[in-house]
């Protein structure tokens, strides 16, 4: 069949899927089929309405538990020349496009001429070059007109005006009906969803064919094979431009460029409400909240189904079930390309790294700024600035839940409740 004859073929098949689509909207009120509008599903049962298809089959399965009956089918748009559905029509109108250029070589990679990395996509190629190949002089900035941030891509300014810059009543919030979560970017109520309130049964696991580690995310099973299961001489590194630091992660080296290279006139900080603490990162501001702030009863814990332990955030609970419940072969090591050193937890082998085999001049002392001393790394200072120049109400203290004992030091109080009160 010629690329005509397909796309022939196709608006002929959604002409006839439109007939349904427009009956399905029939009681909708101001919605225009032949516009780009996102589809708004409606239930028949309730008022409830929404524009994601996960979380619209989620509040139908409820409806179903409580014993109502509910006839809403949810249509999908299938491409017939690759494996590519949706539930909107207009997304099956934009991957045609792409789909009738690539039919032909739709098993062709496209290299880098600069490194190994390939892709299937043209655009995803583009998109690896401008990120990680062109010089500085050569990219085209998209630059916040409010704040000094720049991007590389008009989406990631756009993400950052909505995230940082909109006013409260412009700002629309995408919130999850199961818990007060709420969020600016639709993706990340998705990604909240399957990783929250899915049944186990309901999730598509994303399996690493090397190890047992499985993910609910496609981009987390990449990450993960990128660290673990890399050759050195493929691994994908993201490098910073202005000292020798590189990552396997790219949230690890904006982490690190926002901690080490940015001026304060260019930092956003998240103050904390409730004390002096501030953050150049939403999540170690999350975390201190978390941490000092909220009350037993606000604190949604993860807990080990092998033991006591319980902690605040998913990723602790990963790093406790890797460094203690796991067997040698199911560990995840952390190794240093350096000696024959590993960890089973990333930090660990950060402060190896800095301790052993950094040279004197690649260290970025952290200086206080009340006496001459100086740290390797920031969490260092905090300590010793709590313990030696706060005074009053802005020491942090680490307060044990089940007696009065209080301690300005985190470890500390782990070795006090693991003694005093048994829990691991």
């Amino acid at each position: 069949m010629s690329i005509l004859e397909y796309s022939h073929k196709l608006v002929a098949n959604l002409s006839r899927t439109k007939n349904i689509h427009v009956r399905r909207h029939s009681s909708l009120q101001k919605f225009n089929c032949e516009s780009s509008n996102i589809e708004i599903y409606s239930c028949t049962d309730c008022s409830f309405q929404t524009e994601l298809t996960l979380v619209f089959k989620q509040h139908l399965q409820d409806h179903n538990k409580q014993g109502n009956k509910n006839n809403y089918t949810i249509k999908n748009y299938i491409c017939e020349k690759c494996t590519f559905e949706t539930n909107f029509s207009i997304r099956l109108l934009r991957h045609a496009t792409t789909c009738l250029t690539n039919q032909q070589d739709n098993n062709i990679w496209h290299e880098c001429q600069q490194c190994p990395y390939k892709a299937k996509k043209k655009s995803t190629l583009k998109r690896h070059t401008i990120a990680r190949h062109l010089d500085e002089n050569d990219i085209k900035w998209y630059k916040c007109n409010h704040c000094p941030y720049k991007a590389k891509e008009n989406s990631k300014l756009t993400r950052h005006i909505n995230a940082l810059h909109l006013d409260e009543h412009d700002i629309k919030w995408c919130r999850c009906e199961k818990c007060p979560f709420k969020t600016k970017v639709r993706l990340h109520l998705k990604n909240h969803i399957i990783a929250r309130h899915l049944n186990e049964q309901e999730i598509k696991w994303f399996e690493c064919n090397q190890c047992p580690y499985k993910a609910k995310q496609k981009v987390h099973l990449k990450c993960h094979t990128n660290i673990h299961h890399s050759d050195t001489h493929t691994i994908k590194w993201y490098e910073c431009k202005q000292c020798p630091y590189k990552a396997k992660q790219k949230f690890a080296l904006h982490k690190h460029v926002n901690a080490r290279h940015l001026k304060e006139q260019e930092i956003t900080w998240f103050p904390c409400d409730k004390c002096p603490y501030k953050a150049k990162e939403k999540e170690s501001l999350k975390k201190h909240i978390s941490n000092l702030h909220l009350g037993e009863q606000d604190i949604k814990w993860y807990k080990c189904n092998k033991c006591p332990y319980k902690a605040k955030n998913s990723s602790r609970l990963k790093e406790h079930t890797n460094a203690k419940h796991l067997d040698e072969r199911s560990t995840m090591w952390y190794e240093c390309d350096k000696c024959p050193y590993k960890a089973k937890r990333s930090g660990h082998l950060k402060l190896h790294i800095i301790s052993q085999h950094l040279d004197e001049k690649d260290i970025k002392w952290f200086q206080c700024e009340h006496c001459q001393y100086k740290a390797k790394t920031n969490g260092n200072l905090k300590l010793h600035i709590n313990s030696h120049h706060l005074e009053g109400e802005d020491i942090v203290w680490y307060e044990c839940a089940k007696c009065p004992f209080k301690t300005k030091y985190k470890v500390a109080l782990n070795r006090h409740v693991s003694a005093r009160h048994c829990v691991v």
